[in-house]
């Protein structure tokens, strides 16, 4: 894990489900974070993601990922001090959009191969 900021932020950080970085090899920034709640509570998820928003700002772009059953479960947590402060910046997003990308991905590749001749 890159060091991008304070020791301790990137133990509490490095615990969120997928983070992808971008810049120069050293000087690698969280650039995405996906949180996917699926067995552990949707706070704890945000509680992370708050962490990421407290060292980065709205230079990381925050995912929530759930599936239709906790959708209610998101939204009333992000009413809730402290999340209520990054509810704008959280971008909720459901399994099955996550699906619908993942099988987007799967036709894109061969078809990318085939027009760049590789």
């Amino acid at each position: 894990m890159p060091a991008f900021t304070y020791a301790r932020v990137v133990k509490h950080v490095g615990k969120i489900d997928v983070l992808w970085f971008h810049g120069e090899t050293d000087e690698l920034m969280p650039y995405f974070a996906f949180e996917v709640e699926h067995s552990t509570g949707v706070a704890s998820g945000l509680l992370r993601l708050f962490q990421m928003y407290r060292a980065r700002g709205r230079e990381t772009r925050l995912f929530v990922v759930l599936p239709d059953e906790i959708q209610t479960q998101f939204e009333s947590q992000t009413t809730k001090e402290p999340y209520r402060a990054i509810r704008e910046y959280l971008h909720r997003r459901t399994y099955a959009e996550l699906a619908t990308l993942h099988e987007a991905a799967i036709r894109h590749a061969p078809l990318k191969k085939e027009f760049l001749g590789e």
